[in-house]
């Protein structure tokens, strides 16, 4: 009988999915942390390491850094569609709370510029199209920040799994 070939690191590996799945969900109960937010980059890239040192320990492969940024990848996606889902969700109901509202006047009404320049961006980001931008501007933000510090992050993992792996590999 053949040997099982092993699916490689990708969206059909359950096993990557479900670490990368687990892993991203640990990121995202951070990142919704009002101080701990802060510190989104330094979650993420901590999701993309426990994803690749999870997979190997699950699955006993080897990971080459190629795997590490590709597990890294697949927690960066999965957590992206967490994280918006529950943004847009959080978006929508603000705005018809009017407590987004209320909470950019007070920040705007804050900064160092002039009444008419204030009055121009709350009336931009209360107008239909200003609202999609900033809608569209903080998700691409977002999976920016998710999928550059988790494809780091799982690729650092591999790099240390393959540096333990080697240091203890008996010398001849």
């Amino acid at each position: 009988m053949p040997a099982e070939r092993s699916p490689g690191v990708n969206f059909r590996n359950p096993v990557a999915v479900r670490v990368s799945f687990v892993s991203g969900l640990l990121a995202n109960f951070l990142v919704f942390m009002p101080v701990l937010a802060l510190a989104t980059p330094l979650w993420m890239f901590g999701a993309g390491l426990l994803s690749s040192t999870w997979y190997k320990r699950r699955t006993g492969e080897r990971l080459s850094t190629r795997d590490g940024l590709r597990i890294g990848w697949i927690t960066a996606v999965l957590s992206f569609l967490v994280t918006g889902l529950l943004s847009v969700t959080s978006f929508i109901l603000g705005l018809q709370s009017g407590a987004l509202q209320q909470v950019w006047q007070e920040q705007i009404s804050n900064l160092p510029v002039s009444k008419a320049d204030a009055d121009a961006a709350l009336q931009l980001v209360n107008s239909p199209a200003g609202l999609i931008i900033v809608l569209v501007v903080s998700l691409a933000v977002m999976f920016t920040i998710f999928g550059v510090f988790s494809v780091l992050g799982g690729a650092a993992g591999a790099r240390l799994l393959e540096r333990r792996r080697t240091k203890e590999a008996p010398t001849e």
